[in-house]
């Protein structure tokens, strides 16, 4: 009696784990239905941020934007906590190496990161373990170079 009753223990603990599982890879394809693009080496996961509830946004991004006159602008995008930036400009092959340096305190609303600046307030999305430049209207940017305005976590 004692042997079937191990059994009949052993067989339900089995039947809890397989069921939690289950629901995390559906958790898991619910987030990947809602049109988030899967890139090799990085989180694949649509993550909302908000200042209140995640940390691991913190860190160095970078990423080379295009520029009309010169092969491109590097940018180092530095996230500290406290809500603290540092953003590095370096136009390529332009103004002899010279880094435009801006350093500043953002806000973060769900996944859209503010960053005043000199020339106005600059928006990204996070999403994973990237940040994408949005328009003057907050709106993703589309169109040929679209791929070009995303900064990348080191």
């Amino acid at each position: 009696m004692k042997k079937h009753f191990f059994l009949l223990m052993a067989f339900g603990a089995l039947s809890l784990v397989s069921c939690k599982k289950e629901t995390e890879v559906t958790t898991t394809t619910e987030l990947n239905e809602g049109n988030v693009e899967v890139q090799e080496g990085y989180n694949t996961t649509d993550t909302t941020y908000t200042s209140n509830t995640a940390t691991d946004f913190f860190g160095t991004y970078k990423g080379v934007f295009p520029c009309a006159d010169c092969p491109g602008i590097e940018h180092t995008l530095v996230l500290e906590e406290g809500d603290k930036f540092t953003l590095d400009l370096k136009y390529q092959e332009k103004g002899n190496g010279k880094v435009n340096t801006q350093n500043g305190t953002f806000t973060l609303e769900d996944d859209i990161l503010s960053l005043p600046t000199a020339d106005g307030t600059l928006k990204f999305k996070i999403k994973g373990h990237e940040i994408l430049q949005l328009d003057v209207n907050g709106k993703g940017i589309t169109g040929p170079l679209a791929d070009n305005y995303i900064l990348k976590k080191q």
